[in-house]
């Protein structure tokens, strides 16, 4: 095939985005991650609180809290939790995958619009017996809103038809939330985890920033670190002004950002 070098930064990410999508899941599974093998399905609601203990080791159960969490389209959010042989150590994962901050950059598909579970990559390997985390519970926050874990906004323009709603906040404060419930109920360990790790991938990285010292602040635990892996950091001069702003995100920002965020100075 021939390869043609991309005219616009807009359209060297959408190559990029592309080529990525081309390895996830197939959109064409109606009924989405909870088609996939080894991945069991569960639904918050009144009489399932989803607990902890009734999941399958080693195995991925999608969590749909339901509620005001939605992916960019509206379709529902799911977080996903691998129960480790080791429930005191913990890693908090956000998924990567792009960002949609207009119109343009949305109708190019330049985010993931679905909740798709992590695959068993990296430190997520559970075979590979150099992984120091294959043991570990992960607690995964899927990237489906397409503002870096942090938009509290609906978009006052369509997609290709569809209505564009970011709550990428409340996706993560409800992944947070079930896991705080857990704990105080002692379906995880209610002393708290021994060891901690927040993890992020490209556009999980920035919202990582953004959810670091919240979680830290949330999660009882006698030791921590956080990893901020592979992002791309290409922000033309004040676009940052107008991205964060955009997403919704000032609303919630500590008291000495939120002044510049609102001002449109932020950085």
């Amino acid at each position: 095939a021939s390869f043609r070098e991309p005219r616009t930064v807009v359209e060297a990410i959408a190559v990029v985005q592309a080529e990525a999508r081309s390895r996830a899941p197939p959109v064409e599974l109606d009924g989405g991650a909870c088609e996939l093998d080894r991945v069991t399905c569960c639904t918050i609601d009144g009489d399932n609180s989803c607990d902890f203990p009734g999941m399958n080791l080693n195995e991925s159960t999608m969590v749909y809290p339901g509620g005001e969490t939605t992916c960019i389209f509206g379709d529902p959010f799911a977080f996903q939790v691998v129960p480790g042989a080791e429930t005191d150590k913990l890693i908090f994962m956000l998924q990567g995958g792009g960002a949609c901050w207009n119109k343009e950059s949305t109708d190019l598909h330049m985010c993931n619009a679905r909740a798709w579970p992590l695959p068993e990559v990296g430190a997520f390997d559970r075979r590979h017996e150099d992984n120091p985390f294959r043991t570990w519970t992960y607690i995964t926050v899927p990237y489906c809103s397409g503002d870096v874990h942090g938009g509290n906004v609906t978009r006052p323009y369509t997609s290709l038809g569809r209505s564009v709603t970011q709550k990428g906040l409340l996706n993560v404060q409800a992944t947070l939330d079930w896991a705080l419930a857990q704990l105080a109920e002692g379906q995880l360990p209610p002393g708290g985890f021994d060891d901690v790790v927040l993890m992020g991938c490209s556009a999980g990285t920035l919202g990582l920033q953004i959810w670091a010292d919240r979680l830290l602040a949330a999660l009882p635990f006698r030791r921590a670190g956080v990893v901020a892996d592979s992002y791309v950091g290409v922000f033309p001069p004040g676009s940052q002004a107008v991205l964060i702003p955009g997403f919704g995100i000032c609303s919630w920002l500590p008291d000495t950002l939120r002044a510049s965020c609102e001002a449109g100075t932020i950085t």
